[in-house]
């Protein structure tokens, strides 16, 4: 999809969006929270009229939402478990626990109320509101594809009674997702290998030509690194995948990288750390920071970012965020997924816990190294998934559909 394709002149105009979100985005506090906004606010940023209608746990969150800046109206819900599916049926767990009947019906008031033209819905679970009688083209936004995370969470389990409830429930999703995702008008990935994971699954109308992506400018830093830290690692700690990522760093990398002797300093950011974790990184010595409001100021200020994921889908935002600040990066195969960042060029591979000790060290060691890998990660972010370019495409993506619904 390119910004010159070409369009009728009815269909090149401002567009009346509606995004639904079924969790709290603002301020931005995670990765998918990231890509949501950023979308946001690049579509309003050129003329569009931005709708957002979103479902919350607490009232808390609700007066964040309804203090979104920069869209024409948010709108935002506290909405009681409704019941509507029967338990133990084939739908999985996680659209249980996120749909309200009653929700459906506030995405079809305002569709009619701001003569809405597309609507968004964001996240796999948010395809149980796809209507026909709604009268719009629907976009439904894979951050990841869910049922692969589901099943390597599954086999990344130690306790096998446990592994078997993820699998059956992880089988109810693979069937419900891909089922989903042929019903919707068109579907959006992480990534161009996400997208074609679901055409070989028969879903025809999906595009990875809007991949996770990241404001560079707002990330990139002014003049030269000051890094004063060793070691940083940023999640978002409700996201099962990074509390996993974190406890394995602690428990098979951080020994290895102990007996060195040297000093180290090691920064935790991100919030809802459960407290089991917490308590083990304090006796670490690690600083946790929690939610930091400036997050370029921590990437800049450490020598190495890693990412020590070992199960999920989709691609790593936090990643993008790191290249994007020149940060030199140390990640598993599985974190670098989808990305197309190059082993020894861009980043640094490695799966085994001395392979990552030892990579962490030598950055640690070699400043030269360091730039190097930071300079060559921003230049591809900068070319490949940066915000103001991705709008573009988002945009066109719009109008076609609007064109061939």
């Amino acid at each position: 999809m390119t910004a010159g394709a070409s369009f009728s002149a009815t269909a090149v105009r401002p567009l009346r969006l509606l995004f639904f979100v079924p969790m709290c985005i603002y301020p931005v506090s995670h990765g998918g929270a990231s890509r949501i906004m950023n979308t946001i606010w690049g579509l309003s940023k050129r003329g569009h009229d931005v709708h957002v209608l979103s479902l919350v746990d607490n009232d808390a969150e609700r007066a964040s939402m309804l203090s979104l800046p920069d869209v024409a109206s948010s709108a935002s819900y506290v909405l009681p478990p409704e019941r509507d599916f029967l338990p133990g049926g084939a739908v999985p767990s996680a659209v249980r626990a996120s749909f309200r009947p009653s929700m459906g019906r506030r995405i079809e008031e305002m569709v009619r109320r701001y003569a809405i033209d597309v609507l968004q819905l964001e996240y796999t679970q948010s395809a149980a509101y796809l209507s026909r009688r709604l009268g719009v083209p629907a976009v439904l936004v894979e951050h990841d594809i869910a049922y692969r995370s589901a099943f390597r969470r599954a086999l990344n389990l130690a306790d096998a009674s446990g592994a078997a409830s993820v699998l059956f429930d992880a089988a109810r999703l693979y069937r419900w997702e891909i089922k989903s995702a042929r019903e919707a008008d068109l579907v959006l990935t992480a990534s161009e290998q996400e997208a074609e994971i679901l055409r070989r699954h028969g879903v025809a109308n999906v595009s990875g030509a809007v991949p996770n992506g990241v404001d560079v400018a707002a990330i990139e830093p002014e003049g030269v690194r000051r890094e004063t830290l060793d070691v940083l690692f940023v999640g978002y700690f409700l996201h099962a995948p990074n509390v996993d990522a974190l406890r394995y760093f602690v428990a098979q990398v951080w020994p290895l990288l102990r007996k060195t002797g040297r000093p180290l300093s090691v920064s935790i950011v991100g919030s809802e750390l459960p407290n089991d974790l917490a308590c083990r990184v304090k006796e670490c010595g690690f600083r946790y920071a929690g939610y930091v409001e400036d997050l370029p100021k921590e990437l800049w200020s450490h020598r190495v970012f890693i990412a020590p994921i070992r199960y999920g889908a989709g691609t790593r935002i936090k990643l993008l965020e790191a290249a994007a600040a020149k940060c030199a990066i140390v990640s598993t195969t599985l974190g670098a997924e989808g990305l197309g960042f190059r082993n020894g060029r861009d980043l640094i591979i490695a799966d085994r816990p001395a392979d990552f000790a030892s990579s962490v060290e030598r950055l640690l060691d070699d400043g030269a190294a360091r730039a190097r890998l930071g300079a060559s990660a921003h230049d591809c972010v900068k070319r490949r998934f940066d915000w103001p370019m991705l709008v573009v495409d988002l945009e066109s993506l719009y109008y076609r559909l609007m064109e061939r619904t």
